[in-house]
């Protein structure tokens, strides 16, 4: 992985953020009924709070000044693109494209802690793959609670 300035990693992030909420936005377009479409539509609204959270964040550690673009192939890190055209999606599969997709995006940020050099950048990705971990015990919470 090449180097890359705090600055770039936090809009990578931004855009990793944005790119989940179009995605659940999509999805929710395909659920098979309310309870399912409810339920994208509060991991649309989250992953848009994490984008705001990591830029305001960012914002700070960086004196406001952020890259107007993001680097590398950012709208893939968070979503599944199997079910991005699928139809008629049940609860059950919404809970198991959302732990897809938290899983990935807690392993790319992993992976990115681990291969900077950078302190500053490292914590940063370091927190935001703890961030997505809850949501994946989250997730796994809640298909706990709808097996019983």
């Amino acid at each position: 992985m090449s180097v890359i300035s705090l600055e770039q990693a936090i809009r990578n992030a931004i855009e990793v953020e944005q790119a989940a909420a179009k995605f659940y936005e999509e999805l929710a377009s395909q659920a098979a009924n309310d309870s399912t479409r409810v339920l994208f539509e509060k991991l649309r609204q989250e992953e848009l709070g994490h984008a705001e959270s990591i830029e305001a964040f960012g914002r700070l550690l960086t004196d406001g000044k952020l890259p107007d673009d993001a680097t590398g192939s950012w709208e893939l890190i968070e979503t599944s693109p199997v079910w991005r055209h699928a139809e008629g999606i049940t609860y059950e599969q919404a809970l198991e494209v959302a732990l897809e997709a938290e899983r990935g995006a807690a392993l790319y940020y992993g992976a990115v802690a681990s291969s900077v050099t950078s302190q500053s950048v490292r914590s940063f990705f370091e927190q935001l793959a703890e961030n997505e971990q809850t949501h994946v015990r989250d997730i796994i919470e809640m298909m706990d609670q709808d097996d019983r």
